[in-house]
């Protein structure tokens, strides 16, 4: 009885690691999205490429500030792992979808920084 107190009393060291895979996924998605979204951009709106690309960075960080509290609420209740892999997911999303339609990419953007 006293070993099992004492066995139950360790604890294993904190790992990060899932912190650490979803940090890299999230930016390699990003970094495989900028680039043809730019192009997508460039041929959508050749003069005003930029200020579109301004404009969507500006919503995505917006519906990014509207949902943090709601998604950081739901992970305090169902798990902060379980809604890094649902965040991790609508960050990947897009990636395949643009081999069927690149112009589509921003709404999956929209779609996946609401998640994010």
């Amino acid at each position: 009885m006293i070993i099992q107190i004492q066995m139950s009393a360790v604890r294993s060291k904190p790992s990060l690691l899932h912190a650490i895979v979803v940090i890299f996924l999230e930016f390699f998605a990003w970094g495989l999205l900028t680039l043809p979204a730019i192009t997508v951009l460039n041929t959508t709106f050749p003069d005003q490429t930029f200020l579109m690309n301004g404009l969507i960075m500006g919503v995505k960080g917006f519906l990014s500030f509207l949902s943090a509290p709601l998604i950081g609420a739901l992970s305090d209740i169902w798990g902060r792992k379980f809604f890094l892999l649902i965040t991790v997911f609508f960050t990947c999303l897009p990636i395949p979808f643009m081999k069927f339609s690149p112009s589509h990419i921003f709404c999956h953007i929209r779609l996946r920084s609401g998640y994010n």
